[in-house]
């Protein structure tokens, strides 16, 4: 069961990344904590779950802003992944699997494949499932 804190950061996580929250918005706790309903304390702490996370930016003395990403950075993340996913590919082939992660491996390829049947991503695809 998610903890209050929990649903304020994903209520904002979807904000930004649905562009309700645009970037280099400030982010004050007592505006989100009125609109959501809630104290401020699952406010604070989402703000510092999603400045770990580097959706927003802790600013001395001016609070959260939401972080702009330049396309060269996406770009070049987009690029270590590939690379990175691409040696993990190569060290399962050469050493092999064992059974459990081979049917962990076809469970998150069939999750996956259902998410992008549907021809758009929700909300709800970026949660983590229970494996």
């Amino acid at each position: 069961m998610d903890t209050l804190s929990q649903q304020v950061t994903e209520t904002l996580r979807a904000w930004i990344l649905h562009g309700r929250l645009t970037p280099g918005m400030r982010v004050e706790e007592v505006p989100v904590a009125e609109t959501l309903k809630v104290s401020r304390t699952p406010v604070r702490a989402a703000l510092a779950a999603l400045a770990m996370e580097g959706l927003i930016d802790h600013q001395p003395k001016k609070g959260y802003l939401v972080r702009s990403f330049a396309l060269e950075d996406i770009l070049a993340a987009y690029e270590v992944r590939s690379v990175l996913e691409g040696l993990a590919c190569r060290r399962f082939a050469a050493l092999g699997v064992d059974e459990p992660t081979a049917a962990l491996l076809h469970a998150c390829l069939r999750e996956g494949d259902e998410i992008l049947a549907k021809g758009q991503l929700l909300v709800e695809d970026s949660r983590p499932t229970s494996r």
